[in-house]
């Protein structure tokens, strides 16, 4: 084997390497925990946890995982931030997967843009949730009831793709009650400015959408979907609230992930300075 050979070799080797270590990665599971303190949490809702799960693109291997720790955790609250399936014929997949990973006190969903352009109607997709015993909140709001209190969770519809209505969301919500608000694509969150009392500010906002960049480099800024605006993963600060990015549960474009695994972000509220 000539210098030539040995480097094409050499580089094959490695390719193939890599490809093998991000496919590995897709399938693997992450799960991150994170404490969201307020001083004004009512007492009761102190120690409430909630689970995180969005971009999941069923089928994966990666969600699967995702549930069992769900069912193993007993949280108290389940929330989806869109991307539940990508194309129409995977609808017979959302029922059975909800049902595994619904929360004690409630299970909550929003849509996002994989969700839309699936196109399946809400009333189908919202049926296919509601089967398995979960809420799709389109523009609209809910409230929790835990150890005698309430959370208030605000879903919007899908920023990129679809209709967010702040206002119909708001629709007969309770300002003064502790908030969380659920979207998809989170460059949004910043175009939402509280206006007291009418706009409650959120405990916590959740959403996903940029997988984290799923590909990354050492030190490189990853490449991330539109409308993701300055949002990659993890917490951020904004207008509306504190802010949560997960980098999500599946995998887009490609079945790959690299220095970016797929994420289960489990919150616990806790009654005390931030």
């Amino acid at each position: 084997m000539n210098r030539r050979q040995f480097l094409q070799s050499a580089a094959a080797i490695a390719g193939g390497a890599l490809l093998a270590d991000a496919a590995f990665e897709a399938r693997s599971l992450t799960v991150t925990r994170h404490d969201v303190a307020s001083p004004t949490l009512p007492p009761e809702l102190d120690g409430l946890r909630i689970a995180h799960l969005t971009d999941l693109h069923l089928p994966c291997a990666a969600a699967d995982r995702a549930a069992e720790v769900v069912e193993a955790e007993g949280v108290d609250l389940a929330v989806i931030t869109g991307d539940t399936i990508s194309r129409r014929e995977e609808l017979e997949l959302v029922t059975p997967y909800v049902a595994r990973v619904r929360g004690r006190f409630g299970t909550l969903a929003v849509r996002g843009n994989n969700d839309h352009w699936s196109k399946l109607s809400v009333s189908k997709l919202a049926g296919a949730f509601a089967a398995g015993g979960a809420t799709l909140l389109e523009n609209a709001h809910a409230v929790v009831q835990y150890n005698g209190a309430r959370l208030q969770v605000i879903g919007l519809d899908d920023p990129a793709t679809g209709h967010p209505d702040v206002n119909a969301a708001l629709r007969g919500s309770d300002a003064t009650l502790p908030t969380i608000w659920l979207m998809h694509t989170p460059g949004f969150i910043d175009r939402i400015v509280p206006n007291p009392p009418s706009l409650p500010k959120a405990l916590l906002v959740l959403a996903g959408h940029t997988h984290g960049g799923q590909i990354r480099g050492p030190g490189c800024t990853p490449v991330v979907p539109r409308g993701s605006g300055r949002f990659r993963q993890g917490f951020y600060d904004a207008a509306l609230g504190r802010v949560y990015i997960s980098r999500g549960i599946g995998t887009s474009v490609v079945p790959l992930r690299f220095l970016c695994p797929p994420e289960l972000p489990i919150f616990t509220l806790r009654r005390r300075a931030a």
